[in-house]
């Protein structure tokens, strides 16, 4: 099991896995590394230590399980934290998924290659449809609820939660999944060089969205059913 060295040099910590670069830039460490270690680059850069190991250890452990009180974290942290995420993932991941599919197609057009890419199309308007419902009517609702400002969780909120972490889950990585196997299966093995730039920015865009499922599960879900309880 992965664990981050908090004394560790970060561009050491980074060696190990490249993505992580991503993980600390929306931390809010933004700017060069140097010899600073993962410690003292929080300290500069006024980051909360326990959310950056908590984020840190959570992407490179799936299984990981907290040994701090999440609780004490903030959610004004969590919430950016997760906003960043979201900003990743539609300008960066699907803007970059969908040239991708825009060059193999301009490369050599099949009947297969149309098809995945309408697939693609149709499980991106569905994942937009899911995350704005979340960013413009769950996280607020949620947000004043860990706050003690709200006293009462509403039923849909209650039941969507559950929807998220029981089955919504498991649902949005089948999916990425079939969308990899479809793009090994069919897209044309002559533009090698194209096909796995392609699959390289599926399975980090699923990575991603694992880890942002994750840290919505032990910073927010998981404290809405403790404090309900």
């Amino acid at each position: 099991m992965k664990r981050i060295p908090l004394d560790n040099k970060l561009v050491d910590v980074v060696r190990g896995d490249f993505l992580l670069f991503l993980i600390f830039y929306r931390l809010g460490i933004t700017e060069a590394y140097g010899n600073l270690t993962v410690r003292q680059a929080c300290i500069k850069y006024k980051v909360d230590v326990d959310f950056c190991t908590l984020v840190v250890n959570s992407f490179l452990d799936r299984n990981y399980v907290p040994e701090i009180n999440v609780e004490n974290i903030s959610v004004d942290n969590i919430m950016t934290y997760l906003s960043r995420l979201h900003e990743t993932y539609v300008n960066e991941y699907i803007r970059e998924i969908k040239e991708k599919f825009i060059s193999l197609r301009q490369l050599k057009s099949t009947r297969t290659l149309n098809m995945i890419n309408k697939i693609f199309l149709k499980s991106e308007n569905n994942y937009l449809l899911h995350q704005n419902y979340k960013l413009e009517y769950v996280y607020p609702y949620v947000e004043k609820y860990l706050k003690g400002e709200l006293n009462e969780l509403k039923d849909d909120i209650y039941f969507f939660i559950k929807y998220e972490e029981e089955t919504y889950k498991d649902e949005c990585e089948a999916e990425i999944d079939d969308l990899i196997n479809l793009c090994l299966a069919y897209v044309p093995p002559g533009r090698q060089r194209e096909s796995v730039i392609l699959l390289g920015v599926l399975e980090s865009f699923k990575r991603d969205v694992m880890h942002y499922l994750k840290i919505e599960q032990l910073c927010l879900f998981d404290r809405v059913r403790k404090l309900k309880s």
